[in-house]
Parts: structure tokens; C-alpha cells; sequence
């Protein structure tokens, strides 16, 4: 397994993973975070605006020191430490609740100690405060300027690969030379590295270990949420995989139910991703495939009716093409053509306590069995404020029947995931039990079933009107 080696910003951007989610707008819910700040109050004072915080907000503060000999040396930020710049300032995006400790040490008399930058071919990196070429005296504040090669972006400094190297209120980095030897890494990604927000927690977490080698069921850093996040991240990076799905739909009204079942493939390899959904109900027959074998360029076919033979066979017709970038696809179907997964997993859509759909407890929980994780969670409905887009697009074409067209998205009710990984966190299998309302000629309830599996080899994609064989995972919806 490839080692992690990046490292995370102070200061970054909330980032969700919108997979199969709707771009309906909604407003969220966001909830009031806790605030707890582990200070000494005869060293000093943490100053920040007195009010109430919620996820979203930044959230920034200074430290006013009280003694000459007593200072700050770092401040751990949810379990993250951050070494202090010259007007002891840090600022970050608050995610969940935040808990911070004040870290000081007593400075020792005027002494040298080396500053080294780590060499690293994308960067150049310097200081105006240096004696020398790598001296400074001790407690100075160093900081640094730099230069980066095209294509190229920096996550952030890392000092003796203990400490992130946070910007003083200016955006500059700067840092308190507190060490014999002051180490400098730069964290640098290119323009297709992942810089969502918990990724890079979870990189400078990972640090130089395997990612097998940690215990991701006994540590408090990452929520379930943040691993199965996490999971689908890197999971975009797989340059080679596919996934079978399948969901079973079941709708009633009045004295009338409906079931609709929908067989699903994805698949990546070198020459792009393609994708096909097999939908048959009792009142509707579709299927649809989608071609990205060009960059920015997707493909998309769909037929009804008599076209679609069972849940394994369709009939394409090559001439009924619509042409999407990756901006307009997203835009149409609420998606991204490489979101596999149907909810967005940032922390404000968690749900405290459990929920029974099924007769399977879903809650937020990690346990390690078997050399596997497996996540349960409990999702707030507007995690799934673009699948249910995407869900319309399988009934509201032209050509679909009546009784099957929905005057608006899906309103979501409860949401249950269960989701097995290994132990390098990649997803294996996931189940999920949905119940959600339809409005179609009439408001009808519909409780849904689902499971996916991975498989993490090459697969070929189909020929235009070859079918593929759905019976590995047809009617499945057994963890």
C-alpha cells in the first residue's frame, strides 16, 4: 500500500462528497458546535469573539501572553498541533465541535539552532530572518518565503513532521524556532490531488505509517463519517475497478404497490468510465448507459418500453445521443459521472442516535471484525439532496409513461448505510435502507432496498449494444 505523505492545511475549505445527491437547493440545518478551551489562565489569555459558533463558521483566535518567561510554544486543535506564529493567531473552519488546548514553555536564554528546508524539486523555499544559511537564534520567528513550479499548489509546512506551520493574520507562514534542529517539509499537491478538507486530516493523521496499520475503530480523530468520506476519496483515485449494484424499489398507494428493480454497473479502467442502469417496474421499463471515453465528453443513451428486454438486456439506439461536459452532466443529473456512492458524508449530515428501517439498526459506528471495518450510519435526509435528481431522471424522459412522471424530487425521510472496508479503507460492499416520498400523480410512500459490491480489477467495457450479466448481485440486498 502506497504511503501517504501529505499533510494538512490550518485553514481549508469544506468540501462534500456529492455522490448520486441532489443539487436541489435546500437550506441546511446546521447545528451549534461545543467550544472547549483548555487554557492556563496565569500564563495567558485566549481572546475570540463571545458568541454562538455552528459548523461552517471560522472560527479565530489569539493567545495575549501574561510573563516574560512563559510562552506560547503550540496549540493542539482537535487533536492537531500547530506551532505559533509572532501574534500567537490561528483561524480554521469549524467541522464539528471544537476543542482546543494552549500550550506554553518556559524560554531558555539566547542560544543558535539550525533551521533546515527539506529539499523538494517543486519548491524553493528561504527566510529573511536566517543567520547564515541555516541558523537563527532560539524563539525567533521565522518566516517563509517561497516559490512554486507550474501546476503545482502547497497544502502547507510541516515542522519536524510534528507541527503544521499555520499564517499569522496576514496569510504569511510563520513559525517560533523553538527546536535544536528545525525541520521544514513542504506538503505539495498538483492540480489532480484531492484537497478535501478531512482528507488532509486524514493524511497528516496517516503521516509515514501504512494505513493498515492503524486501528481506525479505537481512534477519536475521524468520525464514521469522516472514514467512509474518506474511503470514496481515495477511491476516486483508483485508476482501475468496478462496481455492480442493485436496488429494489417498493411504492404504495391506495390499495396499489409498486415495485420497480434496477440493476447497475460502473466501470473504470484506461480508456474512461461507463456506466449502465436497468430499470423494471411495473409501470415503467428504462435503461440508460454512459460513455466518458473522452475527457469533459459523456455519452448518454436511454430507451424504454420494448427496447428494454429484461433487467439484463436493452436495445441502444446509437442515434439518440445527448453530449454532456462534466459541468452540464452534473447540473442535469445532480451528480458527478465518477460519484458512485448516493449521499454526501460531511459531519453536519450525521444524525445523533439511531434509526430501525428494515429491521436493521443503523447508528454511527466503526467496529473492526475479520480484518474489515464496518461503518453504520444514520444520515440526515439532506445528504440526499442530489440523488434525488439523479432518481428523477429515470422516469421524467420523453416518452416515459404518465403515471410514472414525478412533479419534483424525492423528499427524503430516513437514510440507513452500512458499509464494509478493508483495512486500507477501501469500500468492499455497501448496503443501504431508504424511505422517502414520491410525487408523482399522487404522493406516494416508497421504501427502498440496495447493495453494492467492488471488485478492484480490470474490466472491459461492454460493446454498444452487448449485454452484461447482472446475476452476480440481481435481488441482493443482504450485507
Amino acid at each position: 500500500m502506497k504511503k501517504l505523505v501529505y499533510l494538512l492545511p490550518l485553514v481549508c475549505l469544506v468540501s462534500a462528497v456529492s455522490s448520486c445527491s441532489s443539487s436541489e437547493s435546500s437550506s441546511l440545518d446546521i447545528n451549534k458546535v461545543n467550544l472547549n478551551i483548555i487554557n492556563n489562565e496565569n500564563l495567558g489569555t485566549v481572546v475570540y469573539d463571545d458568541k454562538d459558533y455552528f459548523i461552517g463558521d471560522i472560527f479565530s483566535f489569539t493567545i495575549n501572553e501574561k510573563t516574560y518567561d512563559n510562552k506560547v510554544s503550540y496549540v493542539t486543535i482537535n487533536n492537531i498541533n500547530y506551532i505559533t506564529n509572532s501574534e500567537n493567531y490561528f483561524s480554521f473552519e469549524i467541522r464539528s465541535d471544537v476543542n482546543i488546548a494552549i500550550n506554553y514553555h518556559q524560554e531558555t536564554s539566547d542560544e543558535f539552532v539550525d533551521v533546515n528546508f527539506e529539499d523538494n524539486e517543486q519548491i524553493d523555499m528561504s527566510s529573511e530572518q536566517l543567520i547564515l544559511s541555516n541558523k537563527a537564534y532560539i524563539n525567533d520567528f521565522i518566516k517563509i518565503n517561497y516559490s512554486l513550479s507550474n501546476n503545482y499548489r502547497l497544502a502547507n509546512f510541516v515542522l519536524n513532521d510534528d507541527y503544521i506551520i499555520s499564517t499569522n493574520s496576514k496569510g504569511e507562514y510563520e513559525f517560533k524556532a523553538m527546536f535544536a534542529l528545525n525541520n521544514i517539509k513542504a506538503v505539495i499537491l498538483n492540480d489532480g490531488d484531492i484537497d478535501d478538507d478531512i482528507y488532509l486530516d486524514f493524511v497528516n493523521y496517516v503521516g509515514e505509517k501504512e494505513i493498515s496499520d492503524i486501528d481506525f475503530s479505537s481512534q477519536n480523530v475521524f468520525k464514521p463519517i469522516d472514514v467512509a468520506n474518506i474511503s470514496f476519496l481515495m477511491l476516486k483515485n483508483n485508476p482501475s475497478f468496478y462496481v455492480y449494484s442493485f436496488n429494489k424499489a417498493v411504492s404504495k398507494a391506495l390499495f396499489i404497490t409498486n415495485t420497480q428493480n434496477t440493476n447497475s454497473i460502473f466501470i473504470k479502467n484506461d480508456n474512461g468510465i461507463f456506466k449502465e442502469n436497468i430499470a423494471v417496474g411495473d409501470n415503467l421499463k428504462m435503461a440508460e448507459r454512459f460513455l466518458n471515453y473522452k475527457e469533459n465528453n459523456i455519452d448518454h443513451y436511454q430507451v424504454s418500453g420494448s427496447n428494454v428486454i429484461d433487467y439484463d438486456h436493452a436495445t441502444y439506439d446509437i442515434n439518440s445521443v445527448a453530449t454532456y461536459n462534466n459541468d452540464s452532466y452534473k447540473q442535469h443529473f445532480g451528480v458527478g459521472i465518477d460519484d458512485i456512492f448516493h449521499y454526501k458524508l460531511d459531519r453536519q449530515y450525521e444524525l445523533d442516535g439511531e434509526v430501525v428501517i428494515d429491521n436493521i439498526e443503523f447508528e454511527n459506528s466503526i467496529v473492526k471484525t475479520n480484518n474489515q471495518y464496518e461503518i453504520s450510519l444514520n444520515l440526515n435526509p439532506l445528504s440526499a439532496v442530489g440523488y434525488s435528481t439523479y432518481m428523477t431522471t429515470t422516469t421524467n424522459f420523453e416518452g416515459a409513461p404518465s403515471i410514472s412522471y414525478q412533479k419534483e424530487v424525492p423528499t427524503f425521510k430516513d437514510i440507513g448505510i452500512k458499509l464494509i472496508l478493508d483495512l486500507n479503507l477501501r469500500p468492499l460492499k455497501f448496503i443501504t435502507r431508504e424511505t422517502y416520498v414520491v410525487h408523482a400523480l399522487m404522493d406516494v410512500d416508497t421504501d427502498s432496498y440496495s447493495k453494492s459490491i467492488f471488485y478492484y480489477e480490470h474490466k472491459d467495457a461492454p460493446s454498444f449494444n452487448e449485454s452484461i450479466s447482472y446475476d452476480s448481485i440481481y435481488n441482493d440486498i443482504n450485507l
